[in-house]
């Protein structure tokens, strides 16, 4: 049986090296200790049967080599199938035998530590269709999740208060509402009716989200949209499209 042992463990640990490599690389060894225990473990060996329809034993019995031989040409092509994409726990890609499949997952493992686009990706549709959250990215920073959608407004298209809080913010973004009222309306008071008025122009844009209010209570303008190149999980041929902000906030 040693060629069939060998051929298993080859199979088995190896495959990605020549047999014949492999070969050259067995060691044999006479100690009579180990062979007496290599005798041993083949006292019992393993064989293999058919089960009918009922779970009975049915026909010869068979070596692991022979009952190999049978699954590959009865069962083999029912059962594995090639795929474009495929999803496996981090347990089980930790030990994955085949070394050019866990190859291939450590690039992409190493790839998405460097940038998680194919998470981003998928907590992008999960957030939206669960939650109605929407994720946006802020200029060259991190990336955002907020519940109202960015929707950019053109200054021009709006009324004059409304478009002076619009061509403020993108002049200076990451403004907070005080330095904005300090701008647009200099020496009055919060309480003045001028600076309600700004107050609730901006109340409303935000609410639209033609303009964003990050956690630190910085505010930022939509610049737009731009297309980004598909994602390699599975959407080809399609584009992510993105909102951005006029600058990254602090994330």
């Amino acid at each position: 049986s040693f060629q069939e042992k060998l051929k298993e463990v080859h199979g088995a640990r190896y495959s990605n090296m020549p047999l014949e490599e492999y070969r050259r690389r067995v060691e044999i060894v006479r100690d009579p200790a180990l062979i007496e225990t290599w005798k041993q473990e083949y006292v019992k060996q393993a064989r293999y049967r058919l089960r009918d329809a009922s779970g009975a034993a049915a026909g010869e019995p068979m070596k692991r080599s022979e009952a190999e031989a049978w699954l590959i040409a009865h069962i083999f092509e029912s059962q594995v199938v090639e795929v474009r994409k495929a999803a496996l726990s981090a347990s089980v890609a930790r030990t994955l035998e085949d070394r050019p499949l866990l190859r291939a997952v450590e690039e992409a493992w190493s790839r998405e530590m460097k940038f998680p686009r194919s998470l981003l990706v998928a907590l992008r549709g999960a957030l939206a269709h669960r939650y109605h959250m929407h994720i946006f990215r802020a200029g060259k920073g991190g990336y955002f999740v907020c519940a109202i959608k960015p929707s950019p407004l053109e200054p021009q298209h709006a009324v004059d208060a409304i478009r002076d809080v619009l061509l403020y913010l993108r002049e200076h973004p990451g403004s907070t509402r005080a330095q904005m009222l300090a701008a647009l309306r200099p020496g009055v008071s919060a309480e003045d009716p001028s600076a309600r008025e700004v107050v609730r122009h901006l109340s409303w844009l935000i609410e639209r989200g033609h303009i964003i209010e990050f956690f630190d209570g910085t505010l930022s303008v939509p610049l737009g949209k731009r297309e980004q190149p598909a994602a390699a999980s599975g959407t080809a041929g399609k584009t992510a499209v993105e909102s951005e902000t006029a600058k990254p906030a602090q994330q």
